[in-house]
């Protein structure tokens, strides 16, 4: 293999004025660069235009080499298209400025390339199906400042895409306040292009055929560079399709479109658990590898996850469409439960319930139900492992795949009853229990507060966020609150997000509240029609006594609500 790898030292510049064509092939990753990189990007290349730095190192860049003058980037893309962004958005400053003839000269060196067959200039970037239609028209095209502005805050636009735009009004505006402080334009241009040339340096590295290409691109990620899971598993799927590349391409490309990013990876994992078992302690990367081989291996994986990707994206979100074709009258209960699964983010249950939403539909809502229920307990309040929960979990999913019934009771019997936390062991911690997330804590408040009503008419889950938690004792309480340490043994500040110490309100009524003292907020607190903070006004005053007994009144009636069986 070494055999076929060459690598030297260039400026970034002589590699984009080369002539080549540089390819972003379908296994890497879309543009994903967000601010806080492509600000690092200017803050280190710009050092080298004032004289800060006489060089600049930019890392590696691996190339395969194999069809030149058209060449594959293995590594380095984002950086090679950040670098692309920042030259368009100076020859849109100089184009904008009448400086045409120099717009253009920038322009024909570092971002066209010449296409004679076709008698017109192309670009010499070319990015990957999500990017490149973006990149052209918006990018190598050029496009006033204002509309990509626009593009950026454009939330039906693909989120890399709205990256790019976002990555050109960040270099069009940091070259706008550089020009601000020297007025000469064209010096700042020469400038920059002068560095590109001559001072920001990377090593590019060069293979000669795909094999080498895709052994280097693990090879590369077990040396630390930033390869996600998700990016090597989409690197072997397409690297043993051989002729079947389309297909594993295509199916890939729309379970990906379906998921997003960000959910990729996790997607991946609980489908493998749920499908295949346990993952080994080399990983779920290495597993997956070793048990794909051949094109087919491939193209039916890909094709496993495509069909899967919408329910799991069904299991993110309680407003998916999905959930309209189970009976209507489980519908209620079943959007209840995948959104306290959201908001309590315990996906683990996923591994369970991909297993049985397509084979169960009749009962698929009430194990879903005991599922939160249980993982309330376990998780949320009792703060035990969830890697003891990962054994049982893969043997429910196995046995309803295996029997395509869900049996609710005898499951929990035969894989959870053991680990099931009793009243006493969940009372204990939920007295004691503090969350800091406001959403976690309003749907335990919602819920105590929805089982006090007895009219179903008033209850809050018709509209959830209507209400605000609501501190007692507020978060800044210095400047508000008379604190005497011996009502706050330990410190105020270890009351402030105690469960006991929160309730619900409206949010009309809580803009009246602020950090205000508590006789105030009684006052506030009684125009409130909740049950839950009804309950604060028979307390005279406000300390840790009243904290630790309305905790343990709450935990009483957690009991009652979080059970399995009801």
């Amino acid at each position: 293999m070494t055999t076929s790898i060459t690598s030297h030292v260039t400026s970034l510049g002589s590699m984009l004025r080369s002539g080549d064509t540089y390819i972003v092939p379908p296994y890497q990753r879309n543009y994903s660069w967000e601010k806080m990189q492509f600000s690092d990007f200017w803050t280190d290349i710009s050092k080298t235009f004032n004289g800060a730095a006489r060089e600049y190192f930019l890392g590696s860049i691996v190339i395969n080499n194999s069809q030149a003058p058209e060449l594959v980037v293995i590594d380095g893309q984002q950086r090679l298209i950040t670098t692309s962004v920042l030259i368009a958005a100076l020859r849109s400053h100089l184009r904008n400025s009448g400086k045409t003839k120099l717009a253009a000269m920038i322009e024909q060196d570092f971002l066209l390339k010449s296409d004679y067959r076709h008698q017109l200039f192309a670009p010499s970037l070319i990015l990957n199906r999500t990017n490149k239609d973006f990149y052209d028209g918006h990018i190598f095209n050029h496009r006033p400042v204002e509309e990509m502005r626009r593009l950026a805050d454009d939330e039906a636009r693909a989120p890399s895409n709205r990256l790019l735009a976002d990555c050109f009004c960040y270099m069009y505006e940091m070259i706008g306040k550089y020009v601000s402080t020297d007025p000469d334009l064209e010096t700042l241009a020469n400038t920059i292009i002068n560095a590109l040339n001559t001072s920001i340096f990377v090593i590019r590295i060069d293979v000669k055929d795909d094999y080498n290409a895709f052994a280097l691109f693990e090879t590369l990620n077990d040396r630390g560079l930033e390869l996600s899971e998700a990016d090597l598993l989409k690197n072997h799927l397409l690297s043993i399709s051989m002729e079947r590349l389309g297909e594993t391409q295509g199916n890939w490309e729309v379970m990906e479109h379906e998921l997003g990013v960000e959910r990729l990876i996790k997607f991946v994992r609980h489908h493998w658990l749920s499908t295949m078992g346990a993952i080994s302690e080399r990983g779920i990367y290495s597993d997956i590898k070793g048990a794909m081989t051949t094109p087919q291996d491939a193209v039916d994986y890909a094709a496993n996850l495509y069909q899967s990707a919408r329910s799991y994206a069904a299991l993110c979100s309680k407003e998916h469409s999905l959930w309209s074709t189970f009976p209507h009258n489980q519908q209620p209960l079943l959007r209840e439960q995948i959104g306290a699964i959201e908001t309590l983010r315990i996906e683990q249950v996923f591994i369970v319930l991909m297993a049985a939403i397509n084979c169960d539909k009749r009962s698929f809502a009430d194990l879903a139900a005991m599922l939160v229920n249980f993982t309330v307990r376990y998780t949320t309040i009792c703060n035990l492992s969830p890697s003891n929960l990962l054994t049982p979990f893969v043997r429910i999913a196995q046995e309803i795949r295996r029997s395509g019934e869900v049996d609710v009771d005898a499951l929990f019997r035969k894989h959870l009853a053991a680990l099931y936390p009793q009243d006493n062991q969940f009372h204990s911690a939920f007295s004691r229990k503090s969350i800091r997330s406001n959403a976690q804590s309003r749907y335990i408040l919602l819920k105590i507060n929805d089982f006090l009503l007895p009219n179903p008419s008033m209850r809050t889950q018709a509209d959830p966020k209507a209400t605000d938690v609501e501190h007692i004792l507020p978060k800044r309480f210095e400047n508000s609150w008379h604190i005497d340490r011996r009502e706050y043994p330990g410190g105020a500040d270890k009351y402030v997000y105690r469960l006991g110490n929160m309730t619900l309100i409206s949010k009309k009524l809580n803009e009246e509240l602020g950090n205000t003292d508590f006789d105030r907020k009684k006052k506030v607190y009684a125009g409130d029609c909740l049950e839950i903070t009804q309950r604060v006004l028979s307390s005279a005053k406000w300390t840790a006594d009243e904290i630790k007994t309305r905790q343990n009144w709450l935990a009483s009636i957690a009991c009652k609500i979080w059970r399995y069986p009801a």
